[in-house]
């Protein structure tokens, strides 16, 4: 069995996974439980001693959001609970408590290595994925094995290519990048500010937002869904034209509504792109849902290495 941990900005999350592969095990932690600072980790390792139940894995995988050297399991950079792993030596402190092999990557690379292998990107020969979450996570793979270049955020970075050079400052120092205009924080950015009606106990603002804007034709939430769609169908075309895959898969939360903006935004695409043949790259929306960064983890392509 394989220990997969999905650290993500609000939860962390946990399964155990079998050959198969099936899910014998699966928990979500909220971040807000574990101390900071120097006891992050201690109490991370606790809590993982008291999901495997004395069950011992063959392998840890552990997908973060930050910047990550997978050639050292290092992160470089991250934000949150995150900035408590930055720097510090996790294969020897992962190895040394559990006895077994350890694997880092980003979670954006995780989860496209997860639909790759079991989801909606089966098949593929090149594939980007594009997570639309709190950000907007970006991974691209040929063949199979996740791209990665002298710099370690190669191909993560989709979410920071600018659609507006004089657009909305992001955090990262650019103008217009894609995740201001996309991503679910995004969304609720303009929700609150907007649309305040959307706002209702129990239901998720996001897939209102969507549903909402598809029924109420001409009315300003409907052209605030045409807006997004005109900017993840630039996002995409760049993306296209930079990677050339022959599919992209949409995931993260937003992609849950993905058939209320989907369908056009693949027609337009299509009209934008430069592909052979024309429309030639495929754009489906995810399968694996918030699994997809564990599995992705769990048969990680560096795995291979101990066993070769």
């Amino acid at each position: 069995m394989r220990l997969s941990i999905d650290f993500g900005g609000t939860n962390l999350k946990l399964g155990l996974i079998n050959e198969t592969p099936r899910f014998v095990d699966f928990a979500e932690i909220s971040l807000n439980e574990f101390p900071e600072g120097k006891a992050f980790l201690e109490a991370l390792f606790d809590r993982l001693d008291i999901f495997l139940a004395g069950r011992v894995p063959e392998v840890v995988g552990l997908a973060a959001k930050g910047g990550v050297d997978l050639k050292n399991a290092e992160v470089l950079s991250d934000i949150g609970a995150g900035k408590w792993l930055v720097g510090k030596d996790l294969r020897q402190q992962f190895e040394t408590h559990f006895g077994v092999p350890f694997i880092l990557d980003n979670d954006a690379r995780a989860y496209g290595l997860g639909e790759y292998q079991f989801g909606a990107g089966q098949g593929a020969s090149t594939l980007v994925c594009l997570t639309l979450g709190t950000g907007v996570g970006c991974s691209v793979l040929n063949a199979g094995i996740p791209y990665q270049s002298s710099d370690p955020l190669g191909g993560l970075l989709g979410g920071h290519i600018s659609i507006d050079r004089n657009g909305l400052p992001c955090s990262c120092g650019n103008r217009g990048c894609l995740e201001r205009y996309v991503s679910a924080t995004a969304l609720h950015d303009i929700i609150n500010k907007k649309y305040e009606s959307l706002l209702v106990p129990d239901q998720d603002p996001v897939a209102t937002f969507f549903s909402q804007g598809t029924i109420e034709v001409n009315t300003a939430l409907s052209r605030e869904l045409v807006r997004y769609q005109d900017n993840l169908t630039q996002g995409i075309v760049n993306i296209i034209h930079a990677y050339g895959p022959d599919r992209i898969v949409i995931g993260g939360g937003v992609s849950q509504s993905a058939e209320y903006f989907l369908p056009a935004v693949k027609e337009r695409v299509y009209k934008m792109s430069w592909t052979t043949p024309k429309g030639g790259t495929e754009i489906v929306a995810a399968s694996l849902g918030n699994k997809a960064a564990l599995l992705g983890m769990a048969f990680h392509p560096t795995y291979k290495n101990y066993n070769s």
